[in-house]
């Protein structure tokens, strides 16, 4: 098997493609400036420890496997030559994998004021500005930000969620929301919703009903868009690249798109699911692609407890906690014995 492979991207999506290819038998190239893979779903844990638990080299991890990984930034996608243009090189490819991480911005206000937990230098300037911080201000109460928020209540910080909805998770099921806002009562999470925020400076946030509020650190948790170089060397908007149920671009051939690249907010775990799934595609051999459907049912940590959800129902429950503690620290050890095989 001799088909050319680009994976842009070495985050959840792009690594497990990559190996996933490697095991197939190809040799596919891993082009990311990013030189360690983290479990971004716990890159808030930062403020407590370090990033050793959590993140792996790249370039070590690598070695002695089929995949060769490029420390270099990408300059230019040119999709209609099949050319990912490097700082040092130029790359041909059969198929292209978009995993590239999204970007805050595209905001009405500045987030110039703001720090977040997205990546891990990011989270480590967080952890630093939280220091000497006592109020502060979670703007997002998707399931990043009521992670984030409850995990820093926890850790002592007298935390407040703000969100322009009127409950928190508001993608999820009521009852979901039902259960996180009795949680935040009980912890003394502030939320604040139906807030849209008008201005971020550095004392405080305003809104636009005329209100101002001071807290001394304000974190940023109202998600990614696409990156700004996918969408202008791709042509399109801010929701990322259209594709069709098999992760393939029909606008460009041979190239699969995932995570912040594609429209939808995707959690660390999906874009695992996402990655994999692209791979299986790209070697099968088949032209009937296999679908992507996301999973039914959902597990995030809220303090020490778990909320698990479906589309329908929502429990919190302590044992539940213990789950994604499991799922995340089984992680690492199945990467490494992928990279055994690969």
């Amino acid at each position: 098997m001799s088909r050319r492979v680009v994976v842009a991207g070495g985050g959840a999506a792009g690594l497990n493609a990559a190996l996933k290819l490697s095991r197939e038998g190809l040799r596919p190239v891993l082009v990311d400036t990013e030189k360690h893979h983290t479990n971004t779903d716990r890159l808030h844990r930062v403020v407590e420890k370090d990033l050793e638990d959590i993140s792996i080299n790249l370039e070590d991890f690598l070695k002695k496997t089929r995949i060769r990984y490029v420390d270099s930034r990408v300059e230019e996608y040119r999709p209609d030559e099949k050319v990912v243009e490097t700082e040092d090189e130029s790359l041909e490819y059969d198929n292209l994998v978009l995993a590239v991480p999204g970007e805050t911005g595209e905001q009405d206000f500045s987030l110039e004021y703001t720090e977040n937990f997205y990546t891990a230098e990011a989270s480590m300037e967080a952890a630093e500005a939280l220091e000497d911080s006592g109020e502060v201000a979670v703007i997002g109460a998707g399931r990043k930000g009521s992670t984030v928020a409850s995990y820093l209540e926890m850790k002592g910080y007298n935390t407040t969620v703000v969100e322009r909805k009127t409950r928190p998770l508001p993608g999820e099921n009521s009852e979901a929301s039902e259960e996180l806002l009795s949680y935040f009562n009980k912890a003394g999470v502030g939320f604040r919703g139906g807030s849209t925020v008008k201005e971020i400076a550095n004392y405080g946030i305003e809104f636009e009903d005329g209100i101002e509020t001071e807290y001394d650190a304000v974190i940023w948790c109202g998600g990614l868009k696409c990156s700004e170089q996918i969408k202008e060397d791709f042509d399109c908007g801010s929701e990322g690249l259209e594709v069709n149920q098999g992760l393939s671009a029909p606008e460009h051939d041979g190239v699969y798109a995932t995570g912040a690249c594609i429209e939808g907010r995707h959690s660390f775990h999906e874009e695992i699911r996402q990655g994999r799934l692209v791979a299986e595609n790209i070697t099968s051999g088949k032209e009937m692609l296999k679908q992507y459907n996301p999973s039914k049912r959902k597990f995030m940590r809220v303090g020490k407890k778990g909320l698990m959800m479906d589309s329908e129902r929502a429990f919190l429950t302590r044992l539940g906690g213990l789950y994604p503690v499991y799922r995340d620290g089984k992680y690492f050890t199945g990467l490494k014995y992928q990279r055994l095989r690969s």
